[in-house]
């Protein structure tokens, strides 16, 4: 079953409105002009997340930052779960501030909720794939699934699906065997 798509707590946003209402507490969001606001992620959320990047830091060439505030173009925010830059050489070189404003990222990990899953879906994953991410995750830990899209022609593009406690080896990060299991 669908869910419909949270409303924006403004339409017709700015950076300005973005700047007031972006609290510690929440993660706010601007998005095609629409401003979002949702609650901070939920312990479970959090453990995922600490999960994934402990199997994912051991990685060479490669940037991974929670929650960074990617500033895609004049109207748009996006906070994704974790993102990650492929670099060569020192990763000194990234200011993490910087980088966010001024660099796309090459990878993105959502972590699905019922309440902002098609908000992630329908409006942040189009975005992605038209920014030039290479690879979105999405993560839905209540149905134990992770999605790998690919964006191909500006457009995002189901790579695979895994589900379970399968170990996977998934791009961008094929080096590397993932396993689900502690994931949910």
């Amino acid at each position: 079953m669908s869910r419909a798509l949270p409303k924006p707590i403004k339409r017709g946003a700015t950076f300005r409105d973005f700047n007031q209402h972006d609290r510690k507490d929440r993660v706010t969001e601007l998005i095609g002009g629409d401003l979002y606001s949702r609650p901070a992620p939920h312990f479970f959320d959090l453990v995922v997340r600490s999960t994934l990047l402990s199997e994912l830091e051991r990685l060479e060439g490669w940037l991974l930052l929670e929650e960074p505030l990617l500033r895609l173009d004049e109207v748009e925010l996006l906070v994704p779960g974790i993102a990650g830059w492929r670099y060569e050489g020192e990763a000194t070189e990234f200011e993490a501030q910087h980088i966010c404003a001024q660099k796309r990222p090459d990878w993105v990990c959502e972590l699905l909720t019922p309440a902002f899953e098609e908000l992630d879906r329908q409006r942040k994953l189009p975005r992605y794939a038209e920014a030039g991410v290479a690879f979105v995750w999405l993560i839905d830990r209540p149905r134990r699934r992770l999605e790998i899209y690919q964006t191909r022609d500006g457009e995002p593009a189901l790579l695979q699906t895994h589900s379970g406690n399968a170990y996977v080896r998934a791009d961008p990060f094929v080096s590397c065997t993932l396993s689900l299991g502690p994931l949910w």
